[in-house]
């Protein structure tokens, strides 16, 4: 299924996983369940259908492959998926962590957790910024409205005027 290479690839980037900690099965079901608990907080443009059971997970039809690609579909899953792995690596790190001080010297592993801790704030103001532009209509990369017109503060009655090329 090829709805799951590109986003596993997205995950593992944004984690930080080589592909040594979590296998691609896992990861596959976290993607679907993700796609899943998207559906669920925003309407996508297309309909997708996630199955999840006990052997197998799928996202149906694959936003990979439509015609244009999903590219709101794939990054959304991918963003929702590494908002939930961030969070329970942050959790274990949090519970596992300590400082030894002994005379002038320290020892500490809270470096790891406030690593996380950037990593989730980060995936979570990307993703949820992503959600504010897509509910928006603006999450096509670069879109913008043109025009030759600016407006500029002024005296008159509106307080607004117009001035062309500018």
């Amino acid at each position: 299924m090829a709805w799951q290479d590109e986003p596993i690839i997205i995950l593992r980037d944004i984690v930080g996983d080589d592909g040594t900690t979590y296998t691609d099965a896992k990861l596959r079901r976290l993607l679907a369940v993700s796609m899943f608990r998207v559906r669920a907080e925003i309407s996508l443009d297309h309909t997708y259908d996630v199955v999840l059971t006990a052997l197998a997970e799928d996202v149906d039809p694959d936003p990979s492959t439509r015609n244009p690609k999903d590219y709101d579909a794939i990054n959304l899953m991918a963003l929702k998926a590494s908002i939930t792995l961030l969070s329970a690596e942050l959790k274990v790190a949090a519970g596992q962590a300590f400082t030894i001080k002994d005379g002038p010297s320290t020892i500490s592993t809270s470096d790891k957790v406030k690593y996380l801790n950037t990593r989730l704030q980060w995936a979570q103001d990307e993703y949820n910024d992503y959600v504010k532009n897509y509910l928006a209509g603006s999450s096509k990369y670069g879109g913008a409205v043109s025009t030759p017109f600016t407006r500029y503060g002024s005296s008159g009655s509106s307080g607004l005027t117009d001035r062309a090329g500018e």
